[in-house]
């Protein structure tokens, strides 16, 4: 698969969460554009592939702010990324006036929660731009549509970062996403999104030391 300028096959690449919201549900990922090229700079240090930005929050219970609001959050940290770093840059939103505005601004990746399906227009920007996209399912689809999905060819991402699914609190579940994450090397997953790149990247190196 090719995101920008590089291409990712035959390993579990980890994407890092760079949020530029103030309600995101792990409050250390929150960033603006004061402190992104800090948070930048150390998920490069610690083996991140590609940024994940993500200027909306999804949690549970969350309000949901316009395509404008998410323009104004993103604009000067993905000027600013893209200005002082060579790697891909994700921006996650189902917006397409929110996509089409990063795209023109140097984004490399559309990640949309709503798999193409809450704006009508959202396919048709990606493809104007010549974007990847990553298209997200939600729970309600199985473990065997998955493995479908994997066997026709398409790359998989794995997003369970500090997720409820794993019970607690979101500040104590680190260990639980390791686990996701070295479950997802060991099955060839291409991508993992987390808040921790120094430690899920080290749990995939230390699986693909074993292969």
């Amino acid at each position: 698969m090719i995101i920008g300028n590089r291409k990712f096959e035959n390993y579990t690449y980890v994407f890092a969460i760079v949020n530029l919201t103030p309600d995101s549900f792990y409050a250390p990922s929150r960033n603006d554009e004061y402190s992104v090229l800090k948070t930048v700079e150390r998920a490069v240090k610690d083996g991140a592939a590609v940024i994940d930005l993500g200027a909306q929050s999804t949690r549970p219970g969350h309000v949901e702010v316009s395509a404008d609001i998410e323009i104004s959050r993103l604009m000067r940290p993905l000027e600013l990324i893209k200005r002082n770093f060579d790697i891909p840059v994700s921006v996650d939103t189902y917006f397409s006036k929110t996509a089409k505005a990063a795209l023109e601004a140097g984004a490399d990746m559309i990640n949309d929660v709503w798999g193409l399906t809450h704006d009508k227009d959202m396919a048709a920007t990606a493809a104007r731009y010549g974007a990847s996209v990553c298209i997200m399912h939600n729970a309600e689809k199985t473990l065997e549509g998955d493995i479908w999905l994997s066997s026709l060819g398409f790359p998989l991402l794995l997003g369970t970062s500090r997720k409820s699914m794993f019970g607690g609190n979101a500040e104590d579940r680190l260990e639980a996403t390791l686990q996701s994450t070295r479950l997802a090397a060991e099955n060839k997953i291409l991508f993992v999104r987390v808040h921790d790149v120094k430690e899920n990247a080290q749990a995939v190196r230390e699986v693909y030391g074993r292969c």
